[in-house]
């Protein structure tokens, strides 16, 4: 039976797999012959990381949609059976906006990004998930999003930038790129 997790017991759980991964809990850790050891837990870049709400872990996901040039809908699975759906904005770079667009260019290049994308990451496609962190706007996450292409993974964030045609741009927190430029 497989079920969509809530998002208090989502949290709970990804805290827990983290501290599964880098073998250590919030606040303790244990030596190598099993010892508790505070100090150890206060000098591991590991709980350091889980202390500040960023752990450093990848999830595996399905992609479900593309929904603009910078965010797609993907469903991670935790355990066997157990997983969420979630919307995860690219790492790094800005696209146009399709919906909320400044001018009609905005959007006819936001369109653009998202046909882009959306040839490359059809859904069923299989991505890796890392340095994933909460995004500043609720209800999605932020994560470098790559795809295995012939012989290497290759990120969502990386093909947008190298278009001939400028369908993103890298972001820069506090500024904002005019789309509507020369239109």
């Amino acid at each position: 039976m497989q079920m969509l997790v809530p998002g208090f017991w989502r949290v709970l759980i990804r805290l827990s797999l983290v501290g599964l991964i880098t073998n250590c809990s919030i606040g303790r850790s244990y030596t190598q012959d099993g010892q508790y050891s505070e100090s150890k837990c206060q000098e591991s870049a590991d709980c350091r990381r889980l202390k500040n709400e960023q752990p450093d872990f990848q999830l595996e996901a399905q992609v479900l949609e593309v929904i603009d040039g910078d965010t797609i809908r993907v469903k991670s699975y935790l355990l066997p059976g157990l997983f969420y759906e979630v919307l995860v904005r690219a790492r790094g770079i800005d696209a146009p906006e399709i919906r909320n667009f400044k001018c009609e260019r905005e959007q006819e290049f936001g369109i653009k990004a998202r046909e882009t994308i959306s040839r490359k990451f059809r859904p069923g496609t299989w991505v890796i998930l890392r340095d994933v962190g909460e995004d500043s706007f609720g209800g999605r996450i932020v994560a470098q999003i790559d795809r295995w292409t012939s012989d290497r993974f290759t990120s969502l964030s990386e093909e947008l930038l190298r278009m001939e045609e400028v369908l993103a741009v890298p972001y820069v927190k506090g500024e904002e790129y005019d789309w509507c430029k020369g239109s």
